[in-house]
């Protein structure tokens, strides 16, 4: 039988990188690693055909079309459980055997933001992640960012910043 991973890295119909917009599947660990897998079985099966032999798989092939679904980019994976280290440690254990690998992030909790002294506050709910990147010039955000910049903490502490930025800088510590 042979493995249900692709030996090149799945592509994307009509991958223009000009006018491509990066694909991220933002997803919870859930009760269970093996969520993140299940889902980029779904999103990528040129990828890894995790449904290949399953009872439903027309079904779930008419599922990706009818709703547009698209291969991801990118595999973002958020959880604030106690077991993160052995969860995270079992995906990318799990992600290291792909011939080519997804560009992973998880990002760390760092906290909320809840305040009723500004307008924003009173009606919006922030939570604060720290997403640690191997390479942070590798992304750009789209053109409603125009004066995107990377900066450290410590060049941002020297900034007047609105309120919300100072309280997750705050959390950042």
């Amino acid at each position: 039988m042979q493995p249900p991973f692709s030996k090149e890295r799945a592509s994307c119909e009509n991958d223009n990188r000009e006018d491509h917009m990066t694909r991220i599947l933002l997803t919870t660990m859930g009760t269970t690693w093996q969520i993140p897998p299940e889902l980029i079985g779904f999103t990528n099966p040129g990828l890894v055909d995790l449904y290949r032999f399953h009872p439903f798989r027309e079904k779930i092939q008419t599922t990706r079309e009818e709703n547009g679904i698209q291969p991801v980019d990118e595999l973002w994976i958020v959880t604030t459980t106690g077991r993160v280290n052995q969860d995270v440690q079992k995906v990318k254990d799990w992600h290291s055997l792909l011939v080519s690998p997804l560009n992973t992030s998880i990002p760390g909790f760092l906290g909320l933001i809840n305040e009723e002294k500004t307008g924003v506050g009173s009606v919006h709910l922030g939570l604060v992640f720290c997403l640690d990147v191997d390479d942070p010039e590798s992304i750009t955000p789209g053109k409603e960012l125009f004066r995107f910049c990377w900066a450290t903490a410590e060049e941002l502490a020297d900034r007047k910043l609105e309120y919300w930025s100072q309280l997750a800088l705050r959390l950042a510590g």
